[in-house]
């Protein structure tokens, strides 16, 4: 199956035909759901090619700076990046063995509602719809806008209104219909991926850098933070740019063999990313020095400029602008699949579960998700900010689903009882390591991002405590099994 078919595949959202996550009562016990009927075809590469194609978007070409910011030498950069990566891929294989125990659509809605009950997953759909889904749009059209605003001849303070315009196109696009969406999706897939391996290899073998920019020492720079906490910052935009890696689960009711091709699938597909990532930063530290590299926010075009001129410049701004109007696209089209279903359930507004008697799109929820992306762009000082809140709320609610995992095995043993609809007793290899490791990584992460970051980490928690607390509070809106 061609590339751009797969990505397709996993990011098409055909309302008529996807049933819900939970359309008829389901009991907390996680029983398999009579209704859904969804084809397992998605097999081992197929999910990796996913995997791999959810991951790289945007934050490649912008991250790097950041983390230039806090950790001075190309050493310790790598060395985040490569914390970043082993991360993601302790959470995926984590998140795959939630995918066996519950192998259906929906992903971590359900794997945390079997955990912690209702108001969980009540607190991430209502997150995902106010923070979490918009917060990871605005800083793919924040880089989109950093990028195309210097090959338009815009002013800088264009920027906001060309992320802003970019949302609201692609969300008008994605109201048309499933079909016009994916096939807009179907034009940028292949190109990213070929593209970000293309600027790693072109720039290396410019002969205008030194691998002795890679040598550099922190001899006479003064680093902001102590070196734990410098990574841990590090970590916060370098999270966000390896998001991705648990949606493969929501398509846990298409997957062939989800106890063979999850693990596989994420193995894979996170490590073909941690080694793009890898080449591309290695490509700007053979170009730039570590005060170059954080002193650009668009890095890629800088470096592309310093080996090849304005024409490499013009290039691969090209590339980026490409490579995020396509994640941009794709995430549009998949991000209202949980308010979606979450609406059908009853669990939000009914209005976000309608669709379109013409074009058969979930408009509602559209105009909503591009609303509030648009007003993290507006009143967000930058991509750092936004990447902030990004991983205040996302990646800890994916602190607390692997957590649940933990949970779900101390049930299993107390009780003697599976946890899970699939193959209940599996357990990953090294299990429960990778958990343990992702949610003490992650929160000591948000945690240096929550006292020395600023007030927007406190902004997405804040929402997400009094969201489930508003609804454990309101329990007639528990859904009843």
């Amino acid at each position: 199956m061609p590339l751009a078919q797969i990505l397709a595949l996993g990011a098409s959202f055909r309302p008529i035909t996807i049933p819900p996550v939970s359309a008829a009562p389901v009991s907390l016990e996680g029983g398999p759901r009579k209704h859904e009927e969804l084809r397992r075809v998605i097999g081992i590469w197929d999910a990796a090619a996913l995997v791999v194609g959810l991951i790289i978007g945007s934050g490649i070409f912008r991250a790097p700076a950041s983390v230039a910011q806090e950790l001075p030498t190309p050493a310790l950069m790598l060395a985040a990046w490569v914390i970043g990566g082993l991360l993601s891929l302790a959470g995926g294989l984590a998140a795959a063995e939630l995918g066996v125990r519950y192998p259906h659509s929906g992903g971590q809605y359900v794997f945390l509602r079997e955990a912690f009950g209702p108001s969980a997953s009540f607190a991430f759909g209502w997150s995902n719809v106010i923070i979490s889904k918009p917060s990871v749009l605005a800083g793919i059209a924040t880089v989109f806008a950093t990028y195309i605003y210097p090959l338009i001849g815009a002013p800088a303070s264009s920027q906001k209104f060309l992320a802003m315009g970019a949302v609201a196109l692609f969300t008008f696009v994605n109201c048309l219909g499933v079909s016009s969406g994916t096939k807009t999706q179907n034009i940028f897939t292949t190109a990213k991926v070929i593209g970000l391996l293309a600027l790693g290899i072109f720039a290396l073998s410019s002969g205008k850098g030194t691998m002795a920019h890679l040598a550099m020492s922190s001899a006479g720079v003064a680093m902001k933070h102590s070196l734990p906490i410098a990574i841990g910052l590090g970590l916060v935009t370098i999270l966000y740019t390896y998001d991705g890696w648990i949606d493969v689960t929501y398509c846990g009711g298409e997957v062939v063999r989800p106890e063979r091709t999850f693990p596989r699938a994420i193995l894979l597909g996170t490590l073909a990313c941690m080694g793009l990532y890898l080449l591309a930063n290695v490509a700007y530290m053979y170009l730039l020095t570590p005060a170059e590299m954080a002193a650009h926010e668009n890095i890629a075009s800088i470096a592309m400029m310093k080996a090849f001129g304005n024409t490499g410049s013009v290039v691969v701004s090209l590339l980026v602008v490409i490579s995020t109007l396509g994640i941009l696209n794709g995430s549009i089209l998949t991000g209202v699949r949980v308010p979606y279903a979450m609406a059908r359930d009853g669990l939000l507004p009914g209005a976000l579960g309608r669709v379109h008697p013409k074009t058969h799109s979930p408009v509602n929820a559209l105009i909503v998700q591009g609303f509030f992306t648009c007003l993290i762009v507006l009143f967000a000082s930058g991509f750092d900010q936004i990447a902030s809140l990004f991983v205040s709320t996302t990646w800890f609610f994916y602190a607390i689903c692997l957590l649940g995992l933990l949970v779900l095995q101390r049930r299993e043993k107390q009780t003697g009882v599976p946890s899970g609809t699939g193959e209940g007793t599996y357990r990953m290899p090294f299990s429960p390591w990778p958990a343990v490791f992702f949610v003490l990584v992650v929160l000591f992460a948000i945690s240096c991002d929550l006292f020395l970051g600023g007030p927007q980490v406190l902004i997405g928690l804040g929402v997400i405590a009094a969201i489930a607390a508003g609804h454990w509070l309101t329990r007639g809106l528990r859904p009843r099994g």
